[in-house]
């Protein structure tokens, strides 16, 4: 039977606040099957409630669990509406943005669900406000954000978040050396730098990021001390 991504969307929300199981075969900390640089940060499975529009069984993502697993029985919590790997996104909040300004109000009015991406970049007022949808308006907000920058400080959107997020769940990569990374040191020109603009986008002017342990750290990044 043929059914539109509308249709199943339809129907995969019929699923939230449902107990589901979900299969895992790619489990948290593997690599990708292709593309071995590719590390999971979370169980990645399928539930058999559902086809999804490529004839396999429907994609599902478990967290809130930090150790690899093969089978996990949980809610669900919010369906994302993925339609390719490089969509553009709904809203992209500038530094001075409000969500609450005119222009965005339109675009999430009716909204279950807003997954916010890169969220350590956003202000501590950004973040206020959207604790305040999630409370006044009762719309979930999901939110995505690297710890700490690549010196180890807290990214200021990172800290507002600590402080007023209602669950926090962190998701674990390892280090090289197969403990659990704690920095996510910062190469140019393939040398570990520990000075530099906090914001350097990977892959651009021969910048890299590399997860390391606290020891791994400690013994390859020349720290340079700017207290």
């Amino acid at each position: 039977m043929y059914i539109n991504r509308l249709e199943l969307i339809k129907k995969l929300k019929s699923l939230i606040g449902s107990e589901v199981t979900v299969y895992i075969d790619r489990p948290l900390g593997t690599k990708h099957p292709k593309h071995e640089d590719i590390i999971y940060p979370i169980n990645y499975g399928y539930i058999k409630e559902f086809i999804a529009l490529d004839g396999e069984y429907q994609d599902a993502y478990v967290i809130g669990v930090d150790e690899p697993l093969t089978i996990f029985i949980g809610t669900v919590i919010a369906i994302i509406n993925r339609t390719n790997d490089s969509a553009n996104v709904d809203i992209l909040l500038g530094s001075e943005d409000s969500i609450f300004d005119d222009n965005y109000i339109s675009l999430i009015k009716n909204t279950e669900v807003i997954l916010v991406d890169e969220a350590q970049f956003l202000s501590e007022k950004q973040i206020i406000e959207f604790w305040m949808l999630a409370h006044e308006v009762g719309i979930t907000v999901i939110c995505y954000a690297l710890k700490s920058d690549f010196r180890g400080r807290l990214f200021p959107g990172t800290e507002a978040l600590i402080g007023f997020s209602d669950r926090k769940n962190e998701l674990t990569v390892n280090c090289k050396c197969g403990e659990t990374a704690v920095f996510n040191a910062r190469k140019v020109n393939g040398k570990f730098v520990y000075d530099g603009d906090i914001v350097a986008i990977d892959g651009d002017n021969d910048v890299s990021y590399v997860p390391l342990c606290s020891t791994c750290y400690l013994n390859e990044v020349i720290i340079i001390k700017a207290m």
